[in-house]
């Protein structure tokens, strides 16, 4: 039987969301503690104590660095939400868990607020990595994490971002659709140094892609490029003026004191009053203070720039790998494909809804509308030959793809397509029942009809349903 090359590949809608963080902290008022709910708790090491619903681990499962807790939060007006806080395992000196009647229903409520939930950042301090040498000496960054494996080319600093952000939106993952099998192996995700290096590889594996990071099913690797070589003019330049701006202050410092003295001296030999000297040195003195006190302050904007830079790298790869690691995700916790037949826009689809999940600051929040993809939907559903629902149903791998040579319209149009119905389906008051898709996932026969198929999950006829997510679709802004 010939090789088959199953690839998962990400569209390149890039926009940053912004969400003003929810600020992490022990138990306020708005908690379900404070309710009378009732909770599972964690102690740190600290004494600080949190509340709300411990995620478990399934199986044999290896332990994890972190232990994730949901906590159901009520806002002004009881408005109830939920919050995913990952706690470091190591701090954690008691737990106190609900018995089983108790905790389905926690468990329950849990589960119909997650759809729009709030995912702390763990901490990237906490991150642990190995360091691992290549043949050619070429030094490599490694996170073992619980549902993934991080090989980094990208520096340490930039890894432990990275295998941070990788670890939440994986939580989000598993919010969503709970693990429901576990690996031999858990997928590796490779971060190439440069989109240079990224190129070289998928010409090794005889791949030609546009696309900055791929799945690739038959190695359960996920490959992705960094921009760190776009930037690195840039991050060099920071780099040359905050030590330029080091040595400045280091200098007028060091020197403050002879310069006074000297000044003090040549004065008293002029014949100067003391008075005067006292007086004279103090405004040099003052001078001085003000050169350092500028100097500081641009080397505080540098420090700012480097931030902001860094940030945006992240950024990038975060928003590339939440759409690539989904889809290893889904193969190797959920739904294999050896196993089960999951449809290219329910797969993809997923993937947009987490990849614009991604924000800026250190919250993830599930449910935010894809800015860019909504806007290209709408635009199609106004034309004169808007994709029709059947066809995106029936779509295949070819519809998505993104070849070097080919124009991205077309594969574009189906993500958006893709993304807006699942949004529709899921993310908007849920209009599908979750426990249908262990059936709609089974392999069909080749001759089964993909609409019949979908209109038993969704209860719906398919031209009822293209009418009424259309019109929905449209009136969002």
């Amino acid at each position: 039987m010939p090789h088959v090359l199953t690839l998962r590949l990400t569209c390149f809608f890039l926009g940053s969301l912004l969400l003003a963080a929810t600020p992490s902290g022990a138990q306020d008022s708005s908690s379900s503690a404070a309710r009378g709910v009732p909770f599972e708790s964690v102690r740190l090491d600290d004494g600080r104590e949190y509340t709300g619903l411990i995620e478990r681990a399934s199986g044999n499962a290896p332990s994890d660095t972190w232990l994730y807790l949901n906590d159901v939060r009520h806002g002004p007006g009881g408005l109830a939400y939920l919050i995913v806080r990952p706690l470091l395992r190591a701090r954690v000196k008691e737990t106190t868990l609900l018995p089983p009647t108790a905790r389905a229903r926690l468990t329950q409520e849990v589960a119909r607020l997650r759809f729009g939930a709030r995912i702390e950042l763990p901490e990237a301090a906490a991150i642990v990595l190995t360091t691992q040498t290549d043949k050619n000496g070429s030094t490599r960054h490694v996170y073992q994490g619980r549902w993934f494996t991080l090989d980094s080319q990208a520096d340490a600093a930039t890894t432990r971002r990275v295998a941070a952000r990788l670890e939440q939106v994986f939580a989000a993952y598993r919010l969503i659709l709970p693990p429901r099998v576990e690996p031999a192996r858990r997928p590796r995700v490779c971060l190439f140094g440069s989109m240079t290096a990224y190129q070289a590889r998928l010409r090794e594996l005889g791949l030609r892609l546009a696309n900055e990071a791929v799945f690739h099913q038959q190695e359960n690797v996920v490959l992705a490029g960094s921009p760190l070589d776009r930037y690195a003019a840039e991050m060099a330049k920071i780099a040359q003026q905050h030590a330029q701006q080091t040595k400045e202050i280091k200098d007028l410092e060091e020197k403050l004191p002879t310069r006074l003295k000297d000044l003090a001296d040549r004065m008293r030999r002029q014949g100067n009053a003391s008075s005067v000297v006292r007086s004279i040195v103090a405004q040099e003195k003052q001078r001085a203070q003000a050169q350092i006190n500028a100097h500081r302050k641009e080397l505080a904007r540098l420090d700012r720039e480097n931030a902001q830079a860094m940030d945006r790298i992240t950024r990038e790869l975060s928003v590339r790998l939440a759409h690539e690691t989904f889809h290893a995700y889904l193969e190797n916790y959920v739904y294999p494909a050896e196993k089960h037949d999951v449809p290219m826009w329910l797969n993809e689809g997923l993937a947009m809804v987490f990849e614009s999940s991604l924000v800026e600051g250190d919250m993830l929040h599930l449910g935010v509308p894809h800015r860019a993809a909504l806007k290209r939907l709408q635009e199609d559903l106004r034309g004169t030959n808007p994709l029709k629902l059947t066809e995106l149903l029936a779509a295949g791998p070819n519809d998505f793809l993104v070849g070097p040579d080919e124009r991205t319209e077309a594969s574009n149009r189906y993500y958006c397509h893709a993304w807006g119905l699942v949004y529709y389906l899921l993310f908007d008051k849920q209009r599908i029942d979750l426990s249908k898709l262990d059936d709609y996932m089974s392999p069909r026969p080749a001759h089964e009809n993909p609409l019949h198929r979908f209109e038993i999950l969704s209860g719906k006829t398919t031209d009822v349903l293209q009418s009424q997510w259309r019109r929905h679709i449209l009136s969002l802004r």
